[in-house]
């Protein structure tokens, strides 16, 4: 019962649904359409209007695109036949221009004008009027100013030319003269001369007063003397002798006999405080002071090994000074340098032999000497032993030394014996050379800093008195030149007793104390106012002669110069030839007459563009429309380009014939790719639409309709 009941519910439910099916495919009475047939067909007919909407539109769209391009050519054409019309007027205007101003009638303008120019040029010559208005004028001047001027003329030389001679010539220059001569005294009284003497009033005596100040700074050498002194020496001359001096003490053995004696006895020994509190020294006594015969002795040993030849350390000392000694010092700065240079030298070396310090060096040389000075039958140092051997005695004797071999009684020759480095004598000598390296190092940084210019802004005084002295030298030397004497008349030229000597001769030239051809007013009398009044007496017999000689030339010019012109202008019974008789004027007209219309024109042609077609001569372009000149309408040919336009076949709409013509075309492209889908042929099969598009689907909708409504009644019978 079950099963039974389920399979007629199954059944009931089919059979609803074939009810409904057969609702919708049965056959109206009065139609024989079902609601599906008649839905089929629908689609099929509204497909096929669809399919014929959309063929007529993309015909319409094609239509339109070439009536816009046909529109495109008449759009250039009328602009060319537009510009054609502006150039024809521009023309016009020209050539109105030109007609106006009779251009073209200038050249028959200016024959008249010549015409008429000859006519009045010939009046000239009837009756001689313009001349003889000409030669009263001639006349009338010659009376009333002419005759009066050489009046004045004679009556200036008779009377007035001596006086005016003497007030504005002679006298001036007399004044001018004696300002000179006032100005040269003035200029010597500036330069004071020795008391009770009368100051130079002349160019020599001021030139001599220079010399002899500039002598005063140039100075002169002295007399060397012993030691640093030179007697006499005076100016720049002896301080350059003084510099040289001090430069050959350092170059020679004075170096080590007097310069380091001199630094340890004058400089260490003496002043060290130090050094004297160890030696238990007091202040300095004179010439027997301990700190001067101390200083002999280590100087002395030092000379003795390093700076005399022989010496086993001579050597070291000249491999040092050789390369300063080879060196040319010709100038005083050359001089300075090498003591500068020697000096720091010598610091170096000593810093050098303190710090090997070994046993036979420099150092434990000189301390052994100095002890073995103090033994008894010790003569090595002459009349000086004695009192040097005081010095040593009672410096061993009161000294603070700390050595062991002191422990007991001082003596010199316990002294003498010792080897202990902490011996007070020892270290004495040692501090010594030490302060010796830092004097001489101190007199280079001196003179480095002080002469040479490295610590004064790059003032190198040495080097200025270089130049002073040569500058003085050369200029004492000039001045010497220059304040020569000869004997007068004839001093040697190029002095200032020479320049002297022509202002005399100009001041008596001027005053008329000269004679002859020097004497001013001589020269005035027999070479100016003589010559000069035999030309004045002469004036009215000339000037009668040139007013006659004036008037008759005047009447022949005036003649010649009247036919001349008429002749000039045309030959009698022809037109004035304006090409001969004004070539000039011809040669800016013909140009103009015979090519000005011509070149205005062609501008034109250039800038609008020629006629499209070409006019046949004489006439007008056929269609009145010109060729456009691309290089004027460059951005027009970017919209339209000329030569498509007029290509066979016409515009179609692409890129190559402007943005206009392919905007259009775009237009027309966008449509068909939109509907390449109802093209015969289209490129996408998938997607073709055609009239089998919407007929073949409601065919078959028919067939599958008819197929399921029979099914379906057969189902119905059979229950």
């Amino acid at each position: 019962m079950g099963l039974r009941s389920e399979s007629g519910h199954v059944v009931s439910k089919v059979e609803g649904k074939c009810k409904t099916i057969l609702e919708e495919v049965k056959t109206d009475k009065s139609s024989q359409k079902s609601p599906l047939f008649e839905q089929a067909e629908l689609l099929r007919d509204d497909g096929t209007r669809l399919l014929q909407a959309a063929s007529k539109a993309k015909q319409a769209v094609e239509d339109e695109v070439t009536k816009a391009l046909k529109s495109v050519v008449r759009m250039d054409d009328d602009l060319k036949k537009d510009l054609r019309s502006v150039k024809e007027k521009i023309k016009g205007g020209i050539e109105s221009v030109i007609d106006n101003l009779e251009v073209m009638k200038l050249g028959e303008n200016v024959k008249s004008d010549l015409g008429e120019l000859k006519r009045r040029i010939e009046e000239l010559n009837q009756n001689d009027k313009l001349v003889t208005d000409k030669l009263k004028a001639l006349s009338n001047e010659k009376t009333t100013k002419l005759d009066t001027v050489v009046n004045r003329i004679k009556d200036e030389t008779d009377k007035k030319l001596v006086d005016n001679f003497n007030k504005h010539i002679k006298a001036p220059l007399n004044e001018k003269v004696s300002a000179v001569d006032t100005a040269i005294g003035k200029l010597g009284g500036k330069f004071t001369k020795d008391e009770g003497s009368e100051a130079p009033k002349d160019f020599n005596g001021i030139f001599g007063h220079i010399k002899d100040r500039v002598w005063e700074i140039k100075g002169s050498k002295g007399t060397p003397q012993n030691g640093w002194q030179i007697d006499g020496a005076t100016g720049l001359t002896g301080i350059a002798q003084g510099l040289t001096k001090y430069y050959e003490a350092f170059s020679g053995r004075a170096f080590g006999n007097s310069i380091v004696k001199g630094w340890l006895e004058k400089s260490i020994f003496e002043f060290h405080v130090s050094l004297r509190k160890q030696l238990a020294w007091g202040d300095t006594d004179g010439r027997d002071s301990y700190h001067t015969h101390l200083g002999t002795a280590i100087s002395s040993r030092l000379n003795a090994q390093y700076l005399e030849p022989g010496d086993a350390h001579f050597d070291d000392f000249q491999q040092v000074f050789s390369s300063l000694k080879s060196t040319p010092r010709s100038t005083l700065a050359d001089k300075i340098q090498y003591v500068q240079e020697h000096c720091e030298k010598f610091a170096d070396l000593i810093d050098k032999k303190l710090k090997d310090n070994r046993s036979g060096d420099t150092v434990a040389e000189i301390v052994k000497i100095v002890k073995e000075a103090g033994k008894d039958g010790v003569g090595a140092y002459g009349q000086k032993a004695k009192d040097f051997k005081n010095a040593v005695a009672k410096a061993v004797k009161e000294c603070k030394c700390s050595c062991s071999n002191c422990n007991g009684p001082k003596t010199p020759e316990g002294c003498a014996q010792c080897t202990d480095p902490k011996c007070v004598v020892s270290q004495i000598v040692e501090s010594s050379l030490s302060t010796l390296s830092t004097a001489s190092r101190q007199v280079s940084e001196e003179l480095h800093s002080v002469l040479l210019g490295k610590g004064t802004g790059s003032i190198n005084i040495a080097d200025l008195l270089d130049k002073a002295k040569k500058a003085t030298d050369d200029l004492h030397g000039q001045l010497d030149n220059a304040t020569k004497n000869s004997t007068p008349p004839t001093p040697e030229p190029g002095t200032a007793q020479a320049v002297d000597t022509a202002i005399g001769g100009v001041k008596s030239f001027v005053n008329g104390s000269g004679t002859g051809q020097n004497d001013l007013t001589n020269i005035f009398t027999g070479q100016v106012k003589n010559e000069l009044q035999q030309k004045v007496d002469q004036l009215p017999g000339a000037v009668s002669t040139f007013n006659q000689q004036a008037e008759a030339q005047i009447r022949d010019a005036a003649r010649t110069a009247i036919t001349e012109a008429a002749k000039i202008i045309s030959e009698d019974g022809h037109d004035p030839d304006v090409k001969k008789l004004m070539t000039n004027f011809h040669g800016v007209y013909d140009p103009i007459k015979n090519g000005l219309e011509k070149q205005l024109q062609g501008k034109v042609d250039d800038h609008i563009g020629e006629d499209d077609p070409p006019s046949p001569p004489g006439g007008q372009g056929g269609e009145q429309k010109v060729k456009l000149n691309t290089d004027h309408f460059d951005k027009y040919i970017k919209h339209v380009v000329p030569d498509k336009v007029s290509a066979v076949g016409g515009l179609k709409g692409e890129q190559d014939e402007g943005r206009l013509p392919e905007a259009i075309g775009n237009i027309k492209t966008e449509v068909y790719d939109a509907l390449k889908m109802i093209e015969p042929s289209p490129t996408d099969n998938g997607n073709k639409i055609d009239k089998n598009t919407f007929t073949v689907p409601f065919e078959t909708i028919t067939t599958q309709h008819d197929a399921i409504k029979e099914l379906v009644e057969n189902k119905q019978g059979t229950d």
